[in-house]
This record gives structure tokens, C-alpha cells and sequence, in this order.
């Protein structure tokens, strides 16, 4: 039989119809004759359309396998069906004995619904449910943070509630030379605490060398806050934060905060949100100092910096505080605040149990009630799918003036100041040069690393 293709042109067997070689054996599985009733078949089916639904229907998909470099490709299963039986070949004898290209099949032929999303959805609809169901519940509760921040705005005079947040750490110097590129920097730390009713921002601003970032900064921070900025007559005290273990979610700082409560306020909430759904009100204000600090050429110093907060916003400026030490180029006072940071873990260390198998299970809270001379209470409301329960990491005999007691015995964490990396002492000794210091300036001066032996080398030392 002789057939046309749709311009009308005649139809000429491929040599490869009659000699296809390929390594499963299919050739020899299949006569010449049964080669020849597949090629009229196909064609005898005149249009493009019909021959792309033939196809199909002689094509499915196995499966997916993840090559070596975790790229995906799919598996095909390719059938010639005669009239009395059908038989799967390989891709290559499939193709051949169709003259057409592997191109055709792929681009033209496969149905829509053979797709990498198609083939790894779940085929049974109750397990579909499921994961639907799953993924509103998550965005429902990821919600009710951000709700109850927004009705933070609304609370009553004796209702206080802010959120506190690390920045992203600030590098100084920034020389723009090339070389800074591939060197480290110094690290400035700035921890800020919002009034999320009044929209104004303390910053807590430090160098790394100053003091680290774990929950004696936060703890001192945070009292400091409430004794100086928090009013008197305030008697509920909620706190939005983030759910680092190491800063804002430990039993160090719910030691702190159980303090609070036993001494100054009637009711204190803590609120964490769902992990990848921390957006809180102190990152705008972050994002300020991020805009302005880009527009900057240069960053030589820490005067820089502190200047850098105090004008990112011109509308209610940020308010500033120092950590430990002044942040300033001479190190001396300029009359600024300045916070004291105090070895809470130590003193507090007395007063817990002992640790249990699993812990405190603090992935599990989301928000937490404390009262005074009470357990706290982890997830108290019916908002979340978790079950209420005391967060009990105090002793038995742990009572609130025994927490005082030891709170107040807290000393000064750091006598002098911090080492840094010894690399870094190495990059700074490379950027300073390109940095114009007068006399007055000593910040680097005190930047040191450790060397063998305890000896320190200082940046601006030999």
C-alpha cells in the first residue's frame, strides 16, 4: 500500500523499518511481516490527529527516577498491539518501526496529564484531603500570630505588648575597595524591641566584641526595657518573638519572665509563630536601617553606625542603647544608656529539675500564659490542635522569692572585652589602612584574638 502525508507527498519505507538493531531483542521477537502491519496501521490512519491519538494510546508512563544529578526523567512503556495479542518494546524499536522521531513522541504525542506534578500527586482522595486539610490548618494558625499582634494595637492602658528581633549583624568597616570582598568585617549586634501600640523602637546596639547574642542579652535587654521604658500602672505584659532556643525560647528566659510576673506585673503572654511565618512589626523598622545603610558609601565607624539607626527613620526616631560598653569611636561615655549585661544563666542554673528524656518539647509551643507563683502554661488556648499543659523546668521547692534571690545575685558577665576570630584580626589589620582614624579613635584598638599560648594579638598591634 502507498500512503501521503498531508501535503501529498508519497510515503517511502525507512531502511531502519526492516534493519532496526537494538540490544532487547525486540527485532528478533518480531517478524517482518507483523513490522510491516504496524507501519500501514499508522499510517492508514491519514491525519496528524489520529496518528498522535494511535500513539498514545501505545504509550504510558512507568514511573519517575532521579538520575545522579537528581534530575528527574520519566519512564516510558512503549506496547504495538496487534489483533490477537500486544507486545511492550523498547523505545528505540517503537520509533522505528513508526519512522517517526523521538521528538514527535515527547513533543506531540504525550498527553497533558503526564507531568512530573501529575505523577507525584496523590492518587487516593481521602490522603489529598489530608494534606489540604493540613496545609489550611497551618496557614490558620500561622494567622493567629499575626492577629494577635494586630489587636495588640487595641489593648487597654494597662495592657502592654511589643515584639523584639535580632537585625541582620552589621559589618563594620565597609571601605568598598575590592579586597573587602573576600575579607571579614567586625560584627555590630542590634537587638530591638517595639511598642507595638505606640510604633516606637528601642535599639540595643553592641559590637561583638562588646558582648554575645544569647539570653543574658536578651534577659538584660528586656529587664532593662521593662524597668525604664514600660509604665508603672501596666499590669498585663504579652511579647512577640521569634523561636530561637538559644535567645527567646528557653528556661532561662521563662525563669526571667516568671520573675516578671511574681514582681511586677498580674499576667505576662508569650506568642512564637509558625516557623517560616515570623513577620513581625520590628522588621519594617529593620528594613529602614537596611535601606539607609545601602545608600551609604562608606561605614568606617561605630559612630557610623549609631548614626545610621538614629536617622533611618525621621518619624519617631529610633531610641538607642548601649550594651556593656560605649559604641563609640573613643569607647567613652556620650551620655547614652547603657545596659549591663548580667550572667543570668549562671545564677538561675540552681533552680531547675532535672532534665527528663525529651525535655521541654519547646517545638511544640506556640504561645505561653505565665501567673504568679503558678507553672506556666504552654498553648492555653483552643486556637491551636495542642494539647494545654505546664511547662514545669523549675525544682519542686523552686518558689518565687527564691527567684528573686537568685536573680538579684546575677554579677557582670564580662569583665573585659571579647576575643574575635583570629582571621578576622588578620582581614581588619588589611582594611584599617584604608580607613582616615584620628587620635581620638581607640575602637579597634581593643580588638583582639587569640593566639597560641593565650597570647592576644591586637588589630592595631605588631
Amino acid at each position: 500500500s502507498e500512503f501521503k502525508d498531508k501535503k501529498g507527498d508519497l510515503i517511502v519505507k525507512s531502511k531502519r523499518i526492516r534493519q532496526i538493531d537494538c540490544l532487547c531483542g525486540c527485532a528478533d521477537s518480531i517478524s517482518d511481516e507483523d513490522k510491516e502491519f504496524i507501519f500501514e496501521k499508522f499510517y492508514s490512519k491519514g491525519s496528524h490527529e489520529l496518528q498522535n491519538e494511535y500513539l498514545r494510546g501505545c504509550t504510558e508512563v512507568a514511573g519517575v527516577e532521579i538520575l545522579a544529578n537528581e534530575v528527574k526523567r520519566r519512564i516510558f512503556i512503549h506496547k504495538l498491539h496487534f489483533n490477537s495479542r500486544t507486545v511492550q518494546v523498547c523505545q528505540k524499536f517503537f520509533l522505528a518501526v513508526h519512522d517517526i522521531g523521538r521528538s514527535r513522541l515527547r513533543r506531540k504525542v504525550l498527553n497533558r496529564d503526564l507531568r512530573l506534578l501529575k505523577l507525584h500527586t496523590p492518587e487516593k482522595e481521602d490522603e489529598i484531603a489530608q494534606i489540604y486539610h493540613k496545609h489550611e490548618k497551618h496557614l490558620e494558625y500561622a494567622d493567629v500570630f499575626y492577629r494577635d499582634m494586630a489587636a495588640a494595637k487595641l489593648f487597654a492602658e494597662h495592657h502592654f505588648a511589643l515584639c523584639l528581633d535580632y537585625q541582620q549583624n552589621i559589618p563594620v568597616p565597609v571601605t568598598r575597595v575590592n579586597k573587602e570582598f573576600y575579607l571579614r568585617q567586625l560584627w555590630i549586634y542590634n537587638f530591638g524591641i517595639k511598642n507595638l501600640k505606640s510604633g516606637q523602637t528601642t535599639m540595643f546596639l553592641y559590637s561583638e566584641n562588646f558582648s554575645k547574642k544569647g539570653a543574658n542579652e536578651i534577659i538584660s535587654c528586656l529587664l532593662w526595657y521593662i524597668e525604664n521604658i514600660v509604665p508603672d500602672h501596666v499590669t498585663t505584659l504579652s511579647i512577640f518573638c521569634d523561636n530561637p532556643a538559644g535567645q527567646n525560647k528557653n528556661r532561662f528566659v521563662y525563669t526571667a519572665l516568671q520573675y516578671l510576673v511574681n514582681t511586677r506585673f498580674e499576667r505576662l503572654y508569650v506568642k512564637y509563630p509558625i516557623p517560616g511565618h515570623s513577620r513581625m512589626p520590628i522588621d519594617a523598622d529593620f528594613g529602614l536601617i537596611e535601606t539607609k545603610k545601602r545608600r551609604l558609601e562608606h561605614i568606617y565607624l561605630p559612630s557610623d553606625i549609631v548614626q545610621l539607626v538614629k536617622s533611618s527613620r525621621n518619624v519617631a526616631p529610633f531610641n538607642v542603647v548601649y550594651v556593656n560598653q560605649p559604641l563609640t569611636n573613643d569607647l567613652c561615655d556620650d551620655g547614652t544608656p547603657i545596659v549591663i549585661v548580667k550572667d543570668y544563666k549562671l545564677v538561675f542554673a540552681d533552680l531547675f529539675r532535672t532534665s527528663v528524656a525529651g525535655g521541654l518539647d519547646l517545638n511544640s509551643i506556640r504561645e505561653m500564659r505565665f501567673l504568679a507563683n503558678c507553672p506556666p502554661i504552654a498553648n492555653f488556648s483552643d486556637r491551636f490542635d495542642l494539647v494545654s499543659r505546664e511547662i514545669t523546668f523549675l525544682a519542686d521547692n523552686i518558689d518565687g522569692r527564691q527567684i528573686t534571690e537568685h536573680l538579684t545575685r546575677a554579677k557582670i558577665m564580662y569583665d573585659d572585652f571579647l576575643p574575635v576570630n583570629l582571621a578576622k584580626v588578620i582581614n581588619l589589620k588589611v582594611l584599617l589602612p584604608h580607613i582616615a582614624m584620628g587620635p581620638e579613635v581607640i575602637f579597634f584598638d581593643v580588638v583582639f584574638a587569640y593566639e597560641k599560648d593565650n597570647y592576644r594579638r591586637y588589630v592595631k598591634g605588631p
